[in-house]
C-alpha cells in the first residue's frame, strides 16, 4: 500500500511576523490557488516592508499536512522554516529584496527546534 502526501491540507492560516530589525513584516499564509497543482495548500512568505509595501514572496514547498513552524532568528533577519514534512530551512533577504535559501548552521537549527516545541508545547 502506497500512500501520496502533498500539500493539500486546506488550513487557512495568516500571521504576520516583524522581522527583529524592525525593517521587515513577514507575512505567512497558506497558498490557496487550486490551479497550483505542486503547492496548492503550501506555505507561501510574502515580505513587506514597515509600511507594508509588498517586496517579494517566496512560495515554499512545506506542506500544512505536516506540522510546522516559522521565526525570524532573535537576532537578525533570518526566516526559519521547521517543517516536519520538507526538514529545516533558512532564508535572508538580499539586497535586492528577494528571499534567499542559505546554509542551516547549528544555531538556526536550535532555533527552529525551539520554535515548534514552542508552538507545539513540547518541552
Amino acid at each position: 500500500m502506497a500512500f501520496l502526501m502533498s500539500c493539500n491540507d486546506l488550513a487557512r492560516y495568516n500571521e504576520t511576523l516583524v522581522s527583529p530589525s524592525g525593517l521587515y513584516e513577514l507575512k505567512i499564509e497558506v497558498n490557496d490557488n487550486k490551479g497550483d497543482k505542486i503547492t496548492y495548500g503550501c506555505i507561501k512568505f510574502s515580505l513587506k516592508d514597515t509600511k507594508s509595501n509588498p517586496l517579494t514572496t517566496l512560495q515554499t514547498e512545506a506542506s500544512t499536512f505536516s506540522k510546522w513552524a516559522v521565526v525570524w532568528n532573535p537576532t537578525s533577519d533570518i526566516i526559519i522554516l521547521n517543517s516536519h514534512d520538507i526538514g529545516t530551512y533558512a532564508y535572508k533577504i538580499s539586497e535586492s529584496m528577494t528571499i534567499e535559501r542559505i546554509e542551516v548552521t547549528p544555531h538556526i537549527d536550535s532555533v527552529a527546534v525551539a520554535a515548534f516545541n514552542e508552538k507545539y508545547n513540547k518541552n
